[in-house]
């Protein structure tokens, strides 16, 4: 599941999202202020270790191509 991070300029504070799917075009409400929508911020992710004697094969669950296309518009969305 993803996390997204939205930032308030109103309140100064950068707020995290879960979502179930992967979303790139909500922008929600501030949660504190009520300022909508919020501005999208890029951020940083964590990657799993990989372990001796683990398989190289991807997990099973992930889905490349849309994570791909996920990842491709939020690159557009840092360059605007």
């Amino acid at each position: 599941m993803p996390i997204y991070e939205f930032y308030c300029s109103r309140c100064n504070t950068l707020f995290n999202f879960l979502s179930r799917s992967i979303d790139t075009e909500t922008r929600p409400d501030c949660p504190a202020c009520g300022d909508l929508p919020l501005e999208r911020r890029v951020s940083i992710f964590a990657t799993t270790r990989h372990r001796a004697g683990e398989d190289d094969e991807p997990a099973h669950d992930f889905d490349e191509h849309r994570i791909a296309r996920a990842m491709e518009t939020l690159a557009r969305e840092a360059e605007g």
